[in-house]
């Protein structure tokens, strides 16, 4: 017999049952081959300036499906983890709601199957595993990492990369509009090295012009291996200024943080795109990667 809770649960405030959705976690992973809940969900599961609430489906005393909200967005946003053959249980746990929700489907899941699913959105994984050259930079250009950038320029250089992160996404739902407050509790992430945010300057040796043209924030997940053996980074944030564009500065900015990824022992570098930017993705196949998986964005209406 179902119990699907109509209420959320308060996992931050109860570490047993945080576990015990952990433990499921794994096990959805683990039959699926795709993780049900991003990084974002899953540090909503004990942080509680996140605001998440999570809806929990038992059969028996046994769980069989979780759903977590966010509902800071316009539309409140979804993941739920359900095992492969979980259709009626995603669709309780959504249809419970009672309202308007988009939904992430993690490669291909349960979601994707229920009636009534219109996309919104779609997310495309792409791979590179070739090794790539360390690209030129024009000589009126200077790159350093935010720690070195810090050392020279104090709290300057965090006004700068929240400049350029907020005219870069100003159109992204969880990238842009960041604050100072956002951005120290990105900072948080236990994979953050300063070391690897890559910034690109201009005017480094002329007094009151040094301005920050764009940046190559990476991820390198060391306890992440793929395929059991080798190393995971991630082209994890790409911002160019305004006054940068259409210099061709992109491609030498995704290109710095790649060659920096796989100096330190990033076998396989993976990033996300949007599917429909299809200029994004002709230049990322160019540089060699390839599509690896799909994210999808559902809407339902309830």
């Amino acid at each position: 017999m179902n119990n699907n809770a109509t209420s959320p649960h308060t996992l931050v405030d109860d570490p047993q049952l945080r576990q015990q959705v952990i433990e499921f976690l794994n096990i959805v992973e683990a039959e699926n081959g795709i993780a049900p809940f991003s990084e974002q969900f899953m540090l909503g599961l004990s942080d509680a300036r996140l605001g998440h609430e999570h809806f929990l489906s038992f059969s028996e005393g046994r769980l069989i499906g979780v759903l977590a909200l966010d509902r800071a967005a316009a539309v409140p946003v979804a993941e739920v983890a359900v095992k492969a053959d979980g259709v009626e249980v995603a669709d309780s746990l959504i249809s419970g709601l009672g309202t308007t929700v988009d939904v992430w489907s993690h490669g291909v899941g349960a979601v994707g199957r229920l009636e009534g699913a219109q996309t919104v959105r779609e997310l495309l994984v792409m791979a590179l595993d070739k090794r790539v050259e360390s690209p030129m930079v024009p000589e009126h250009l200077t790159v350093l990492n935010l720690a070195e950038s810090r050392v020279r320029w104090g709290e300057f250089v965090d006004a700068e990369f929240l400049r350029v992160n907020n005219e870069a996404f100003d159109w992204h739902p969880e990238q842009g509009h960041w604050d100072q407050s956002r951005w120290e509790r990105a900072q948080e992430a236990e994979w953050f090295d300063p070391a690897g945010v890559l910034l690109l300057w201009s005017g480094v040796d002329v007094e009151g012009s040094t301005t920050l043209q764009g940046f190559h924030w990476t991820k390198c997940v060391k306890s992440q291996p793929v395929n059991d053996t080798r190393i995971l980074g991630e082209v994890y944030v790409v911002a160019l200024s305004d006054a940068a564009r259409g210099q061709g500065l992109g491609k030498v900015i995704t290109l710095l943080g790649v060659d920096y990824l796989q100096k330190n022992g990033s076998e396989q570098v993976i990033l996300y795109v949007e599917a429909d930017n299809a200029a994004a993705v002709t230049v990322y196949e160019r540089l060699g990667f390839a599509v690896k998986e799909s994210h999808v964005l559902y809407r339902f209406s309830n």
